[in-house]
């Protein structure tokens, strides 16, 4: 567990030169724990987190909070195992961040195509082999929930390898929003990429 890299997308602008500019948003795996991610904007503050409870990914929005360490010296020091396991141990021993009181999120719910060979196949499969061949159906899209309101889906394109994000028109996309089409562009990219795993 140590010893595999932390995984972290950074979304820099399509300007030229953008690259080279910080990136206006960034979705870092907590050290140590490969359900929790943190989502920090430009500025490096933290404006979410995105974990992984009861089957779904959620991500908790909140006002802007600035590092803890300059530079975040925990994940930059994570180069090297000493520093892993430094990062690992201090994010272990920290309560989960986050406001004190209740904040929104958004959830996404994955509705998968079981209408294909394996499912058949798990269908006439006895015990719990069969179970998770009738279970790992492909997805066919991703929806996006605040509370009980659908805010978005994702449609799959190219066989599961691209999605296209489709927002409601009544979704608050003002920049003073603490859930706004970050959180959703981040919940996305991470959903994509773990089935795109699978």
């Amino acid at each position: 567990m140590f010893a595999q890299p932390l995984r972290e997308y950074r979304f820099h602008d399509d300007l030229p030169g953008g690259i080279d500019r910080p990136p206006l948003l960034t979705l870092g795996e907590r050290p140590g724990r490969q359900s929790w991610y943190d989502l920090r904007d430009e500025q490096g503050r933290t404006v979410g987190a995105i974990s992984r409870r009861l089957g779904k990914w959620r991500d908790r929005g909140f006002e802007p909070q600035d590092p803890e360490t300059p530079a975040d010296e925990g994940l930059a020091a994570a180069g090297n195992l000493t520093g892993k396991i430094h990062a690992w141990s201090e994010a272990a021993s920290k309560a989960e961040p986050g406001p004190a009181h209740a904040s929104d999120e958004i959830a996404v719910t994955i509705v998968r195509d079981y209408l294909n060979l394996a499912s058949i196949i798990g269908g006439l499969v006895s015990g719990p082999i069969g179970v998770m061949l009738a279970l790992s159906g492909p997805w066919k899209r991703l929806e996006f929930r605040r509370g009980s309101r659908l805010v978005a889906t994702g449609h799959r394109l190219h066989d599961g390898s691209a999605m296209q994000l489709q927002f409601e028109a009544d979704f608050d996309v003002g920049g003073d929003a603490i859930l706004d089409r970050r959180h959703m562009l981040a919940l996305a990219v991470l959903s994509l990429s773990v089935e795109a795993e699978r």
